[in-house]
């Protein structure tokens, strides 16, 4: 009994060799069906070929018998003769004289054998042979007898077998060459992708699946999506393990720092003014040490934050009114461009994302002097905010890496600024993109879905 689980447990390659397998054995047994028919139809159009002519001499031999008309029948025979199949055609009389026949040495001899007093077929392997009596007035008078050659019948049909044989061997050549481009198109640019996809050692250590030179498109496309699936996976559990640690290291440490900013505090009244700038130093390094802790924590948060349609021209309008003063200080001249739309987002994490973006660009602006713009425009079904700068750019061989948490080229930064936003936008169903050249300037670019 066949197991009906084998079939799903084959290889793709031998599922593709069995069903060549099955369809050649369809084919030959359909070519073997037609050429068969084919013989049959032939021969039945050759009986009835012969049917029809016998029959029909028989009725035309009828009055030049009787009256032993050998010139006419010869005449009657010889207009048969036109007809390719025939071997031969005679008349004989009802005492089996041979009165004509095409074959004209056989004229005049005696018939041996009974005379047919009904029609008769007769089949040969390389003819049919047909007998008609020729009656008068129910009286038997003679007979007349016609073989028909099946040789160009079967010329023509092992004209057709051959070209039967040919059409398979060419449907035989292009399913080899099918399946060995199968073998060199999908099945060895797959094994080599799970043989590279299984010697990557973890989840932490990032590696890339090269794309099969000979692989088609969709293997290239499938090599993509699992590379990018890898990367995207890993930044889930990093952050995922990152979280773990930072809940479990924020109470450890904002308690302590609770305490040393209380107790900085009560010392302030204690010391002289010439104490005072050490305990400045220590609520400096504090507040410090708070910043780094609220963007770990942001940073590292993997679940869904809820989403709720925001006005966005308000939020960036109340995020410039905040950093103004920065803004004044540096002397930075700022341009915006807000067209009003309604995202889809968590206000809170939208108001820091913006807040560091701008931030970014401010710490990009020569000591004095500078221009920034911002932009927020609705495009179709896609909000897309915008924020440029003239500042000093971001080195090339930095630019693809930018994302990367702790990556960061300023003496002071965290390096989880961007990751954060990366993060936020993300988590939004949005997507953030940047483009920058060094002593040119940076845009950052911020796309996020329409509310509703």
């Amino acid at each position: 009994m066949i197991n009906r689980n084998f079939i799903p447990h084959l290889s793709l390659q031998s599922k593709v060799l069995l069903f060549i397998t099955v369809l050649f054995l369809l084919m030959v047994f359909q070519a073997v069906y037609l050429v068969a028919h084919e013989y049959r139809l032939l021969r039945d159009e050759i009986n009835t070929r012969a049917t029809v002519l016998s029959q029909a001499l028989a009725e035309m031999s009828r009055e030049p018998l009787l009256s032993l008309y050998i010139t006419r029948l010869e005449e009657q025979l010889d207009s048969m003769l036109i007809e390719g199949e025939f071997n031969y055609a005679l008349v004989v009389s009802n005492d089996y004289r041979v009165l004509a026949d095409t074959r004209r040495q056989y004229e005049g001899w005696i018939l041996t054998g009974p005379i047919a007093e009904d029609f008769q077929l007769f089949n040969y392997r390389d003819s049919v042979k047909a007998r008609a009596p020729i009656y008068l007035k129910e009286e038997l008078v003679g007979m007349v007898e016609i073989r028909l050659s099946l040789a160009g019948m079967q010329s023509q049909v092992r004209k057709n077998s051959l070209m039967a044989a040919g059409i398979f061997l060419i449907e035989i050549f292009f399913a080899v060459l099918f399946a060995w481009f199968l073998e060199q198109q999908v099945v060895v640019p797959l094994r080599t992708v799970a043989e590279t996809a299984d010697r990557i050692p973890t989840v932490f250590e990032i590696g890339h699946i090269p794309s099969p030179i000979r692989a088609g498109v969709e293997i290239k496309t499938v090599v993509a999506a699992i590379n990018a699936m890898q990367v995207r996976l890993n930044r889930h559990i990093q952050l995922e393990t990152i979280g773990k640690m930072a809940s479990s290291l924020a109470h450890e440490i904002r308690n302590p720092l609770e305490a040393m900013n209380g107790a900085v505090e009560i010392l302030s009244g204690a010391v002289g003014d010439d104490k005072r700038f050490y305990l400045r130093i220590i609520r400096e390094e504090i507040s410090n040490l708070n910043t780094y802790l609220t963007e770990f924590l942001a940073f590292s948060t993997t679940g869904k934050q809820p989403l709720i349609p925001i006005d966005a021209v308000p939020l960036v309008e109340h995020v410039l009114r905040l950093l103004r003063p920065l803004f004044s200080s540096s002397d930075i001249r700022l341009s915006s461009s807000l067209e009003p739309c309604t995202v889809s987002g968590n206000p809170e994490e939208l108001n820091r994302l913006l807040v560091n973006l701008l931030l970014n660009s401010i710490e990009a602006q020569p000591e004095k002097g500078g221009w920034i713009r911002i932009s927020l425009v609705q495009k179709q079904d896609i909000v897309e905010l915008q924020v440029e700068d003239r500042g000093h750019g971001i080195p090339e061989d930095l630019l693809a890496r930018v994302f990367e948490p702790y990556m960061t080229s300023k003496e002071k930064g965290t390096g989880l600024g961007l990751s954060f936003c990366r993060t936020v936008v993300e988590r939004q169903g949005g997507t953030i993109s940047i483009e920058s050249e060094e002593n040119k300037g940076t845009t950052v670019t911020v796309r996020m879905k329409v509310y509703g």
